[in-house]
């Protein structure tokens, strides 16, 4: 069987992640975990990562709706796109084919909610706790992945002193 160039591009997109994804989890048990905190528009990185995540995916559809097109936050830019590239990759995984992946970013008052909504397997409700683990994978996922894309999100979360909550229901999704 011949592979094709853009297979072999996707492979070492891949892999790089993975490496990169290794080298965080290194950095934030030395602490030296960095981040560069300064007023972004969550709207622009949003559109962004979805736009970056949907060149390498291009089997998957978002749809994306949001309430401003400036949603200022105090953040890293690129751990944020990291976060929601994270989310949309995990999601991927666990999607169902032809289904789209909803993405949608609120701001009501002061609270500002970025939500990634797939139409997949979903995640037994015992397992939730965990999948933000380092290292942990879901017992029925057969899908690649060292269960370290969850444990970076929430990582970045904390540090950006947001929450992260998982609502999910077997064979209907993952929020």
């Amino acid at each position: 069987k011949q592979v094709g160039v853009a297979t072999i591009i996707l492979e070492i997109k891949r892999l790089i992640d993975l490496v990169n994804e290794l080298l965080q989890v290194r950095q934030i048990q030395t602490g030296k975990f960095k981040f560069d905190m300064k007023k972004i528009n969550l709207s622009r990185i949003t559109e962004k990562a979805i736009n970056n995540f949907e060149i390498s995916n291009t089997q998957k559809s978002i749809k994306f709706k949001r309430t401003n097109d400036f949603i200022s936050i105090c953040g890293d830019s690129n751990k944020i796109q990291q976060l929601i590239i994270n989310l949309l990759n995990n999601a991927a995984k666990h999607s169902l084919d032809g289904k789209p992946i909803f993405v949608t970013l609120k701001e009501n008052n002061e609270l500002i909610t970025l939500s990634v909504k797939d139409q997949g397997v979903g995640i037994p409700k015992k397992e939730i706790p965990y999948i933000f683990n380092r290292f942990y994978k879901v017992n029925n996922n057969k899908k690649e992945g060292m269960g370290l894309g969850l444990y970076l999100v929430k990582k970045i979360i904390d540090a950006h002193n947001a929450s992260i909550h998982v609502k999910s229901d077997i064979n209907k999704g993952t929020e």
